[in-house]
């Protein structure tokens, strides 16, 4: 019995902390080579009502196109997404400030109701209008999300 208390305690206690995890990077990271998603540069508002899908996928694309690998920082904001992003390999999207930024998919948004789809896809490359994905692959490691939160509006 005490063994099982212990346990419970222990899974509890972790729920908590992941629940109120606090952002990794809480000031701006300085890196010359990346890419800033901040409202000066893509003309974008990071309220959680004004779509970002189109200006994310452009600031992954151009750094791809530029670079061919590299860091897109994100800051702390709420930003609402309404289609799959693809994220080509050797891309790294990462979240600032003291409080982590936030990706949603609203409430009720076409294209996720009936259909089997993704808020973000890891690819092998650049994927351009009017074509298929195709999937990341053992070669992709390299692409990554981190220090970002998550929502799906029920």
């Amino acid at each position: 019995m005490k063994q099982t208390t212990i346990l419970l305690l222990i899974i509890f206690s972790s729920t908590l902390l992941t629940l109120n995890a606090q952002s990794v990077y809480n000031q701006i990271p300085k890196d010359q080579e990346a890419l800033y998603f901040t409202s000066e540069i893509f003309n974008i508002k990071a309220d959680g009502k004004n779509d970002v899908s189109e200006a994310l996928q452009l600031a992954i694309n151009k750094l791809k196109k530029e670079k061919n690998f590299g860091i897109l920082f994100l800051p702390e904001g709420k930003y609402l997404i309404s289609k799959t992003i693809y994220v080509p390999k050797a891309i790294r999207i990462i979240g600032y400030g003291e409080n982590r930024p936030e990706f949603i998919l609203g409430k009720n948004t076409a294209g996720y109701q009936n259909e089997n789809n993704y808020m973000f896809w890891f690819t092998n490359n650049l994927v351009e209008e009017n074509e298929q994905p195709r999937d990341a692959g053992a070669g992709t490691f390299y692409s990554a999300i981190s220090n970002i939160d998550f929502r799906i509006e029920k």
